[in-house]
């Protein structure tokens, strides 16, 4: 996951740089990824089980997309197209400044705007969309330095009120993330179980991947070295993929397969989930 690449980066780089002087690379001593699996197998998954049946009680269908393409039953859907979303420096501030005031988190407030697009181009009130989560539990010693895949991605089921302040709603869509926090290592194949969807059907198609794991500029910098020209593409295999993170301004990445949207369909979304 994007946490572990930064750390194995970090050690490529004090390592190239120790043998460069003739020295023998000393590594950071990392907590091995067994005593995750070992936390994980102790975990009480009958209470996780009975949280989950109950965020999941009675859906029995997805949150539907503004499609241009119906999606067929052997296409496998790909976000490998991006388009980015740009808030200013004095927009960003705003945000964060309004979601330390009211103890929310910028998280939620990307979340909450997902929700409001989602509700009004589908027309429900309620809208379920996939949240990607670190998957490191805190209570765990070590874990930011731990080296494997710990991600996962869990629903998030949000109701809109007809008549409702934002602070309020936005504050109990954070309360339902501490919530959901203590259950996010359960399967997403389970999690189907223990809604009404038929066979086959997914949960949702669309998510929210918040990105804020530490990434330190100054590693390479740090041992004389320099990283440049460095280029990802993020896909998932989701149709439409809301990416986010956060430096001096706020960065949005909506992700889509170009074979279900027309370029003008994701361009009129951006602007709406920008306004909103």
């Amino acid at each position: 996951d994007g946490w572990s690449v930064f750390r194995v980066l970090s050690d490529v780089f004090a390592s190239h740089a120790a043998l460069a002087n003739g020295q023998r690379p000393a590594l950071v001593a990392r907590r091995p990824f067994r005593d995750y699996l070992h936390w994980l197998s102790e975990q009480d998954q009958e209470q996780s089980q009975d949280y989950w049946r109950g965020v999941l009680a009675g859906f029995d269908s997805p949150t539907p997309l503004p499609y241009d393409h119906t999606p067929l039953e052997a296409h496998r859907a790909e976000s490998s197209t991006s388009v980015p979303i740009e808030l200013s420096t004095g927009q960003s501030t705003r945000l964060r400044e309004m979601a330390q005031r009211n103890g929310l988190t910028v998280n939620t407030l990307v979340q909450g705007a997902w929700a409001l697009l989602l509700a009004r181009y589908s027309g429900q009130q309620q809208v379920c969309f996939g949240t990607t989560v670190s998957g490191r539990p805190a209570e765990l010693p070590g874990i930011e330095n731990m080296i494997g895949m710990f991600i996962n991605t869990v629903p998030t089921r949000i109701t809109i009120p007809h008549e409702h302040h934002v602070l309020p709603w936005l504050r109990e869509l954070q309360t339902q993330q501490v919530e959901t926090r203590q259950y996010d290592f359960a399967s997403l194949t389970q999690l189907h179980t223990f809604s009404d969807l038929p066979a086959g059907t997914s949960l949702f198609d669309s998510i929210v991947v918040f990105e804020n794991y530490p990434i330190n500029d100054e590693a390479a910098a740090a041992h004389g070295l320099q990283l440049r020209e460095l280029h990802a593409i993020e896909t998932t295999n989701y149709p439409l993929a809301l990416i986010a993170y956060l430096d001096n301004h706020l960065h949005l990445h909506l992700g889509y397969d170009p074979d279900l949207f027309n370029p003008d369909t994701i361009e009129r979304m951006t602007t709406h989930l920008q306004r909103l």
